[in-house]
């Protein structure tokens, strides 16, 4: 059995994969978390099935990349990882990053990790209301993230190394130029890394959704930073592929069409 591991946020995990053509916001919304499509429809569930891997998955909607850092360091030093390779089994891990406005911490108040999100105008609760606005007022750095981005990936890229390990790093629906100067330490900031295991190389558009607005068609695409899903965050690449049928109009997730287009990116990773 070869395994294919994956992580990322809801673009990665097939959120909405559900939808249908003039389907309403509130009917999005009953079927978003749609996990049989998911896991069968999505880009890692088409690309498993060609290729023969089994798919263990810890992608999850709304997950920031501290959380998904935080899945891989149990996973990854686990008695079920050590299993794996022990049994000598091929295996691929496909990593997807997020939006910097994100994060998880854990709460002394719940006993648990509370995710919120960054410049978001609704909040579940009060208390990811309260981690919101503190983290936005006194911590949160957008290029000094993008820099422990890259910390964190130099770092996750060694330890396959290491062990043998394949894997490959792709930009969720924003392109990050990755870092190896940090904004805190008063130098010049460099977009300059030594990251060379992207899925998906390209100058200016990495990420999965401007590279569906390329194979659409599009010429001049922006850059603008898309924050979180169902908020549009104005940039003209939304607008596109929803015209397109790439990405539907409330969440902006990628469509069963969208999902396709990706494996098809990612096909040259596997043969």
């Amino acid at each position: 059995m070869k395994y294919l591991i994956t992580l990322g946020c809801s673009w990665t995990w097939g959120a909405g994969l559900a939808y249908t053509k003039g389907m309403t916001l509130d009917e999005l919304k009953g079927a978003v978390f749609n996990k049989d499509l998911a896991d069968s429809i999505s880009f890692r569930g088409l690309l498993s099935k060609k290729y023969g891997y089994s798919n263990i998955n810890f992608s999850m909607m709304k997950s920031s990349n501290q959380k998904q850092f935080r899945y891989a360091r149990q996973f990854f030093s686990s008695d079920t990882f050590k299993k794996i390779k022990d049994s000598g089994e091929e295996v691929v891990v496909l990593w997807g990053t997020t939006t910097t406005g994100r994060n998880e911490v854990f709460s002394n108040e719940k006993n648990e990790y509370v995710s919120f999100l960054l410049n978001h105008p609704n909040h579940a609760t009060d208390i990811e209301r309260k981690f919101c606005n503190f983290f936005t007022e006194n911590t949160y750095d957008h290029e000094h993230e993008i820099f422990e981005l890259a910390q964190n990936m130099t770092h996750w890229n060694e330890y396959f190394k290491l062990l043998g390990v394949k894997n490959y790093w792709f930009d969720s629906f924003n392109h990050h130029d990755y870092t190896t100067n940090s904004p805190g330490t008063g130098n010049d900031y460099v977009n300059r890394t030594c990251i060379e295991n992207f899925a998906i190389n390209h100058d200016h558009g990495r990420d999965l959704m401007s590279q569906l607005a390329i194979l659409a068609g599009m010429d001049n695409y922006d850059s603008n930073y898309h924050s979180n899903a169902w908020i549009h965050d104005n940039t003209n690449r939304i607008n596109f592929l929803v015209e397109k049928e790439l990405i539907n109009p409330h969440s902006f997730h990628p469509t069963a069409e969208g999902h396709l287009l990706i494996s098809n990116l990612m096909e040259h990773l596997f043969e």
